[in-house]
């Protein structure tokens, strides 16, 4: 047996939880999502610990619970219920909102597991009794995304599934990022800057369209085939590409969720980003500038009516400040779309 971990359940009794399990499946690894039960629905032992730091960083599964009645009137001996292990995760904060009172959970996003709980569990510390508790878990290998969502997808009607894999930089993968003032994740991106955007797709229509909403205008995410899932398991790499800022920084976020167009109920990812302006362009900016100014100089000098002792080199000054000033502006136009 391996040592206890924090199990936190979501179910499909609602739609608004088995939106949360879809996001979990879509989120890439490193990535905060945020849970929000009720206090009654803790580990009396959990909930004694909320308030202080013994609960962050602890390792935790995340399982969806299927089988449900949707209005409860079944007794649970009467329903089908079953725990399917989703996803490995690390709790990153807790937060009590006395207004609502709901606890709020912020699971940084792990590995995909099919590690579910120990047999010889207590029912107590289950669903529908605890939604929140410490179990033992059996030990078992590890499992891929598409084997977890194989696992649940007849709960989900034939929806589309995907799995951003990763944001890279070139060969470089990005790491997501986590603000401690609004607890959500953002990808730090630079303007004017092209990255790649790794997404698996699983479609068991095959056909399925994804449809990729913006906030802002700064950035925007290519498709060569207009986001069309031409195929029932499929990995595709999408261009992002972020635009000049004419401000210090933006933020803005992405959605994206299957086509309206066919009628299974369709759940939503969102992917924040902050962009930030290049340190170095207004530097080269200031540079070119100079450089203009400089062959202007340069270019004036070289006149008939300069001093003699310039007569010899005019047309020399002259060709070096035009490739002075032809140079700068081309560049000027080049990185900065100034005319």
């Amino acid at each position: 047996m391996s040592k206890k971990v924090i199990a936190l359940f979501s179910s499909d009794y609602r739609d608004l939880y088995k939106g949360d399990i879809f996001r979990v499946l879509c989120l890439p690894k490193n990535y905060i999502i945020e849970f929000r039960y009720r206090k009654e629905h803790l580990d009396q032992d959990i909930l004694s610990k909320i308030n202080g730091d013994e609960l962050i960083d602890r390792d935790s599964i995340i399982f969806f619970v299927s089988g449900n009645d949707s209005n409860l009137t079944k007794e649970e001996r009467l329903r089908n219920i079953e725990f399917h292990p989703i996803r490995k995760a690390e709790i990153k904060e807790i937060y009590y909102d006395e207004n609502v009172e709901i606890v709020n959970f912020y699971l940084k996003l792990k590995d995909f597991t099919d590690k579910d709980y120990h047999p010889k569990t207590d029912e107590k510390d289950l669903p529908i009794y605890k939604m929140v508790s410490a179990l033992t878990l059996k030990d078992v290998p590890e499992k891929s995304w598409i084997n977890r969502v194989k696992d649940i997808e007849k709960e989900f009607n034939d929806s589309l599934f995907f799995h951003i894999n990763s944001v890279r930089d070139g060969d470089k993968i990005k790491e997501p990022k986590y603000s401690s003032n609004n607890r959500s994740s953002y990808y730090q991106l630079q303007d004017g800057k092209n990255y790649q955007l790794d997404l698996s797709c699983y479609d068991p229509k095959s056909g399925s369209k994804l449809d990729v909403s913006y906030s802002s205008d700064d950035m925007k995410i290519h498709s060569s085939n207009g986001f069309i899932i031409d195929a029932i398991r499929k990995t595709m790499i999408l261009d992002l590409k972020t635009n000049s800022l004419d401000v210090s920084s933006s933020s803005a976020i992405t959605t994206l969720q299957e086509n309206a167009n066919n009628n299974n109920k369709h759940f939503s990812v969102n992917l924040n980003w902050r962009i930030k302006k290049s340190f170095w362009k207004p530097w080269v900016f200031g540079l070119l500038s100079a450089l203009i100014l400089i062959g202007l100089i340069i270019a004036n000098a070289s006149l008939p009516d300069t001093k003699p002792f310039l007569e010899n080199m005019s047309w020399k000054l002259l060709v070096l400040g035009l490739i002075m000033v032809g140079s700068g502006s081309g560049l000027l136009f080049y990185l900065f779309n100034k005319k």
